[in-house]
């Protein structure tokens, strides 16, 4: 069984952020739960970003401002930097709900299924628009259905996941040769070793749909990458890239209210095209 009160880092990544970044902030330093470590790694911005954080600095226990090698050498800083028993990450153009810290502990903390390797959470996240309005909401896959479909598509919203610190000692941290799928590679990793999923019954924050994830083929060419790097047969990796570049393309054309109505209809619980 986990500490009763552990600490919680969470790490925000941010760079000329400055449309969103006070929202994400607020969201965290507004937790319920007081253990929690707030790092901040900023590409060295030339917007408002630094301005926005200054406000805000005696909560924010470390803050770094410098040119990085990308969003996951950034995110690598920030675990490297991070002193919690979990760690978690929330992005700059994203949000937590308020209890969703305490919640969340309270999960890790009543488990029993702690063991030598780590724990770590999954869970449903709300999808918000550029004005903050909701549009949907991504339920995960479960456990044994996401390990079976892991080269098909991306099996639960990063932004819910939580890990037991150990975890990164034992898979490793993100590929900072890819732009935007190092999560993917990492779940794949996650689901690939021993570590102890906990799904989460309530929604953790919202994740905002016009970030950098959005860009399709920056998406396309990381997938083709991480398909190779896991040894997937190159005709089922084709297939499967096809399928990515066919699904981009026909969401691209259509409102986000949609795209969430057609997920639902094609399975009850739905997450991230691949």
């Amino acid at each position: 069984m986990c500490n009763q009160n552990p600490r919680v880092s969470i790490i925000t990544v941010v760079y000329n952020g400055e449309k969103y970044i006070e929202s994400c902030i607020q969201s965290v330093i507004h937790q319920t739960y007081e253990n929690i470590e707030y790092i901040i790694i900023d590409g060295y911005s030339n917007d408002k970003t630094h301005e926005i954080i200054k406000k805000y600095q005696k909560f924010i226990h470390v803050f770094i401002s410098e040119k990085d090698k990308g969003l996951y050498d950034a995110l690598n800083k920030g675990i490297e930097l991070s002193s919690g028993e979990f760690i978690g990450i929330v992005n700059s153009d994203d949000m937590i709900y308020p209890q969703s810290i305490e919640l969340l502990v309270k999960e890790f903390t009543n488990s029993k299924l702690a063991t030598r390797m780590g724990l770590y959470s999954f869970g449903p996240v709300d999808l918000i628009n550029s004005e903050g309005e909701i549009t949907g909401n991504i339920s995960p896959f479960n456990i044994n259905e996401a390990k079976q479909r892991i080269n098909l598509e991306v099996p639960f919203p990063h932004m819910s996941m939580y890990l037991q610190r150990r975890i990164f000692d034992i898979i490793g941290l993100y590929d900072i040769k890819l732009k935007i799928g190092a999560d993917y590679d990492f779940m794949i990793r996650l689901l690939n070793s021993d570590q102890v999923p906990i799904k989460l019954n309530f929604t953790i924050g919202a994740f905002r749909t016009t970030g950098i994830s959005s860009n399709v083929f920056l998406r396309i060419n990381d997938l083709y990458k991480i398909h190779r790097k896991h040894n997937l047969p190159h005709y089922l990796s084709i297939l499967i890239l096809f399928r990515s570049i066919f699904l981009s393309f026909l969401y691209s054309l259509l409102p986000m209210k949609m795209i969430v109505f057609l997920k639902k209809f094609r399975r009850s619980k739905h997450t991230y095209i691949g």
